[in-house]
């Protein structure tokens, strides 16, 4: 699946066009970091060799424009400093070295190698892994992908009530997140280059069924108030998602124990 690696990626191709584009699994709502990114690099430039290898996925044919896989926080930041700077000096050092060190996969990569990879990279970035944010949208896929299914009887359906229900599409979500975690996985994504499946697989992103049902309560929520979007464009500018001490686990709980005690003053 790798086409090339220790490639340099440069912003702009001959006719001006951007060659750094987003690719759809890795289009994060993270606002606010490429703001405090786009001030780094007006003031310090790119710092190479701090933040690993870029990988990114060849469009059609195996050619440009880059689908960056990793990078494309900082990719996007850096087109928003040339957009508002273009002559700062900075901008311009980074616009003449572009990023080195990059590791370019087959436009025909499979989707699943590339969500392992996109989460295995982010699980060294501290806040900015798989964020709160991410984990919101991932419950509401599997719940509407398992209900899905659920219908087109490819699921097992379960007529011993709510608790057993519940329990089944736990079961079906462990079993969706083991094959992407799984060693025979983590394998193939290894065949992509230089990734030691053996320092671990990328963590779990639905970590508990009390995580996963706290999450579809506040989806619910949101959908319900018609505020969601807001919601995680409010969150996406104002939270740091840089800051290491950022939990998951500890986000969804408070943010579900503060819906509940709104709900229950409404009612009151």
């Amino acid at each position: 699946m790798k086409v090339r690696q220790d490639e340099v990626l440069y912003f702009f191709g001959e006719d001006g066009q951007a060659l750094l584009i987003g690719c759809s699994i890795n289009e994060r709502k993270h606002d606010g970091v490429v703001e405090q990114y786009v001030r780094s690099i007006l003031t310090l430039g790119l710092s190479g060799g701090v933040r690993g290898s870029p990988w990114a996925l060849l469009s059609k044919g195996n050619k440009p424009p880059y689908k960056m896989i990793t990078f494309r926080t900082l990719s996007k930041a850096f087109y928003l400093a040339h957009a508002r700077a273009p002559d700062n000096k900075q901008v311009q050092a980074s616009l003449e070295s572009g990023i080195p060190g990059a590791v370019l996969l087959h436009w025909l990569t499979p989707e699943d190698v590339i969500v392992w990879l996109r989460d295995w990279h982010n699980s060294f970035h501290a806040g900015s892994k798989f964020s709160f944010l991410e984990a919101l949208d991932l419950i509401s896929t599997y719940e509407a992908t398992y209900q899905a299914q659920l219908v087109a009887n490819v699921t097992p359906k379960n007529g011993r009530g709510d608790h057993s229900a519940r329990q089944l599409q736990w079961t079906w979500i462990q079993d969706h997140e083991r094959s992407q975690n799984g060693d025979d996985f983590a394998s193939r994504a290894a065949d992509t280059g230089d990734v030691d499946h053996q320092q671990g697989a990328a963590p779990a992103r639905i970590p508990s069924m009390k995580f996963y049902e706290s999450g579809r309560s506040i989806n619910k929520f949101l959908r319900r108030k018609n505020v969601a979007q807001t919601f995680h464009e409010m969150m996406g500018c104002m939270v740091d998602f840089r800051d290491g001490r950022l939990q998951n686990d500890v986000i969804i709980s408070n943010l579900n124990y503060f819906i509940s005690c709104l709900e229950k003053d409404y009612e009151g």
